[in-house]
């Protein structure tokens, strides 16, 4: 008898650590959303092992079980939850958009979280067909090479001539035509369309969908990751070729990686084309008169670098 009561001890323990580290993760509230947590152990698990069957809790978290009352089910009020729902929707997205809560609410915060990270499970009608415009966005990088070729020098002449002063000696009235409103500011409209047949069309159409993906996608997660690699892993587009290679840079590495393994995504962009013109490492030679991508590699892997104090190049 004895024994028995020490096992149902022992076990209620256990279920109370679990209880503290969820806690630690979700908050309190953030239970509600993930089921019951009372005398069967959380979320349906057997009370005498670990959900998803991990390791036990740590001495530290058994100690501070032991101080806690036996755990009660959890129930939230509607304000609660919706306060819980708008938090994860700012967290793993863009945030809410109308109608988002009362979606999550009916699916359940458990199950949405769930869904966001298999975005592949997640039909996206909507940005799809606002994204079909963009035509540069399924290109592979040789044919915008052959849409958008490279403007030659006497081509580039005008361009730069025209950013220097557009309108030098063009009446106020003849202005508008040639892409100016009446308050004399550029418009973008005329600008875009100046911009059609230009390589820098290619960099216009992928800010446009980065932001069309934001507003409209179901794949939130995805998209602030992508955001986010796409920021730690940064190219810059206007750059020589990286006009050309970045939609093949942001399509087939970040997109594909960004919910991935992290070592897949960092050998991916170390050997894209994108990253290795950006860094100049075309111009590498075994003499290291370039040593910027091996830098930039080890500091994006491992969020640092030695202080300013101790750093060296290669000829010191």
């Amino acid at each position: 008898m004895h024994a028995r009561g020490s096992n149902e001890q022992g076990q209620g323990r256990r279920r109370r650590a679990w209880l503290i580290f969820v806690v630690a993760i979700l908050g309190v509230p953030g239970l509600a959303a993930w089921g019951d947590v009372g005398p069967t152990g959380l979320g349906g698990h057997s009370p005498g092992g670990a959900p998803g069957g991990g390791a036990l809790p740590s001495p530290y978290q058994i100690e501070r079980a032991r101080q806690q009352p036996a755990a009660a089910p959890v129930r939230l009020p509607v304000p609660e939850e919706e306060k819980w729902i708008v938090h994860a929707l700012n967290r793993l997205g863009f945030g809410p958009r109308p109608g988002d809560v009362e979606r999550v609410r009916q699916t359940g915060l458990a199950n949405y979280i769930t869904l966001q990270l298999q975005p592949e499970r997640i039909p996206d009608p909507v940005v799809e067909a606002k994204l079909r415009p963009l035509r540069t966005l399924n290109m592979s990088t040789q044919e915008l090479f052959a849409a958008y070729p490279r403007p030659t020098a006497e081509e580039r002449r005008p361009r730069a001539l025209a950013r220097m002063d557009p309108f030098a000696g063009a009446p106020r009235e003849g202005r508008r035509g040639a892409g100016v409103m009446e308050d004399g500011a550029r418009d973008p409209a005329a600008m875009l369309g100046q911009l059609r047949n230009r390589p820098a069309a290619i960099i216009v159409e992928l800010a446009q969908a980065k932001v069309l993906r934001a507003i409209y996608s179901e794949r939130q997660l995805q998209e602030v990751m992508v955001d986010f690699w796409y920021n730690h892993f940064n190219v810059f587009g206007p750059k020589g070729a990286d006009k050309w290679l970045g939609t093949s840079y942001e399509r087939d590495v970040i997109r594909r990686h960004a919910l991935g393994r992290f070592r897949d995504l960092l050998g991916a962009t170390a050997k894209h084309p994108a990253m290795l013109f950006y860094l100049d490492n075309w111009m590498s030679s075994r003499e290291g008169g370039r040593w910027g991508s091996a830098r930039r590699g080890m500091l994006q892997a491992t969020g640092g670098g030695p202080p300013a104090s101790t750093r060296t190049t290669p000829g010191n």
